[in-house]
């Protein structure tokens, strides 16, 4: 890949962090910023990286440095708001970016994280079961979705996600 190509930058920081490698992403999501500094998207999903990783003031900054490059930036508008409403931590009810960015399978798995720290078992399965749809290769979302079959009783369904998971990244 040549590292001065800010689309293969961008798209390789995007699977990076589909996969759940927030390290990986923010690595590429911050030579994407030093190639173009007036990505907006970038700055929001480095946001999302760094939030993913427990960093929630190097995720506002992302935000709000995307809300400034672009006011129309909902995917950083919602994070912002999440963040603003739960300073505890989790990033939830991630309804808005998942209506304004349907084939976006990290919005998915976002949401259904959310939903599955409030104890809807039922609708995270349902969103990791999407984010899959999206991304058959996203590794977070099979061990998520694994752990939300496992509270719902549906231990088979729970093994199977597990196994699929460590097999498509069996670091995690």
């Amino acid at each position: 890949m040549n590292p001065q190509d800010v689309k293969a930058c961008a798209a390789r920081a995007a699977a990076a962090g589909n996969k759940g490698d927030w390290a990986g992403a923010i690595a590429d999501y911050t030579k994407v910023i030093e190639l173009n500094p007036h990505d907006a998207n970038a700055h929001a999903f480095r946001g999302i990286a760094k939030a993913n990783q427990g960093n929630w003031d190097g995720a506002v900054t992302d935000y709000l440095k995307a809300l400034t490059l672009n006011p129309d930036l909902a995917i950083a508008a919602n994070r912002l708001e999440n963040y603003k409403s739960n300073l505890a931590g989790a990033m939830v009810d991630n309804n808005r970016t998942v209506e304004l960015t349907p084939k976006l399978a990290i919005a998915y798995y976002e949401r259904g994280n959310g939903k599955a720290d409030k104890g809807d078992w039922a609708g995270a399965i349902a969103d990791y079961d999407r984010a899959i749809e999206l991304n058959p290769k996203n590794a977070a979302a099979y061990n998520a979705r694994s752990s939300a079959k496992g509270k719902k009783g549906d231990l088979a369904g729970a093994v199977a996600d597990l196994k699929r998971g460590l097999e498509l990244d069996p670091k995690k």
